[in-house]
């Protein structure tokens, strides 16, 4: 198979979520492996993200190949190719170089206008899975470029960028955080459990300022999944709402129940009970935990 053909193919099989029994997929990879270095940003960006959907497990010596072949046609990458090759290699283990990420970054800079709204979350995400902080310049382009858009992206690239943006300990503007908020509520009865507490976390940790009908229509939305949660979200899905301001007398009691059933297994059953404590007795806000307490939260997608 030629270039075309070997990353049409992962792509069509990771677009049907079919995953190839374990001796095509040695094939594929080894195919593909071949290929990399004579892919064009298209077919290298499909089979990047075709390889991390398919949770295929390609060596050392596949991944780096990817990420050589990456730093050579960067310069030709539109936004949403460097997102997505990027987000590969996160979530393939690569971490690159200081120089290239440089280099990725400049290219996002110059690749931004007109630039649609999932390449922009794709990016933000990527950047920050990296832990690559971008300049401010960049930074602020990218919310711009979301600003009066974040109603085009699907839930999980939503709460992508409320996550990359807590991570990078960046506090958006009042009206850009003013209109994430509308869109959030919109969007939360529709988010999978997890998108939804990692949008209350990033939240939470860069302080968003809530009123009570919003955070009455948040807790109406765990309450109807609170108990299937599981222990690290629902203990999680507490800290967030002590720290958006939700006090005992607040709190559905039905809601708090379910969240104490799912947190019943969870290892830290002391912390979670105090989580439940915070949230059930004085409702004072918990303003100790620090920045790297909470992306500890959540572990790194």
């Amino acid at each position: 198979m030629d270039i075309d053909n070997t990353a049409d193919m992962l792509h069509s099989l990771a677009g049907m979520g079919h995953t190839p029994d374990p001796m095509l997929a040695s094939r594929l990879l080894q195919h593909s492996g071949q290929l990399l270095p004579s892919m064009d940003p298209e077919p290298l960006s499909h089979t990047a993200m075709a390889v991390v959907h398919l949770q295929l497990q390609p060596d050392d010596a596949w991944r780096q190949a990817l990420l050589d072949r990456t730093v050579q046609i960067m310069p030709l990458c539109s936004l949403q190719q460097l997102g997505d090759l990027l987000s590969a290699a996160a979530q393939l283990g690569l971490q690159p170089a200081p120089e290239v990420m440089a280099a990725a970054a400049a290219r996002a800079e110059a690749a931004l206008p007109g630039a649609a709204p999932p390449a922009l979350a794709t990016l933000l995400w990527a950047l920050a899975r990296l832990g690559y902080k971008p300049a401010p310049q960049l930074l602020h382009a990218i919310l711009a470029g979301l600003s009066l858009k974040l109603r085009f992206l699907d839930t999980r690239s939503f709460a992508n960028v409320a996550w990359a943006l807590s991570c990078l300990r960046h506090r958006p503007g009042a009206k850009w955080l003013a209109e994430y908020l509308r869109e959030a509520a919109a969007k939360a009865p529709f988010m999978d459990d997890q998108s939804l507490v990692d949008v209350l976390w990033a939240l939470a940790s860069f302080r968003g300022e809530v009123d009570g009908p919003w955070l009455a229509h948040m807790c109406d939305v765990l309450d109807q999944r609170a108990v299937r949660l599981g222990p690290g979200n629902a203990a999680v899905a507490l800290w967030a709402l002590t720290q958006l301001g939700l006090q005992g007398r607040d709190v559905p009691q039905q809601l708090l129940a379910g969240l104490r059933a799912a947190m019943v297994a969870g290892d830290d059953a002391a912390g979670q009970q105090r989580a439940v404590g915070r949230i059930a007795g004085n409702g004072k806000r918990n303003r100790s935990r620090s920045g790297s307490d909470q992306n500890a939260l959540l572990a790194p997608r």
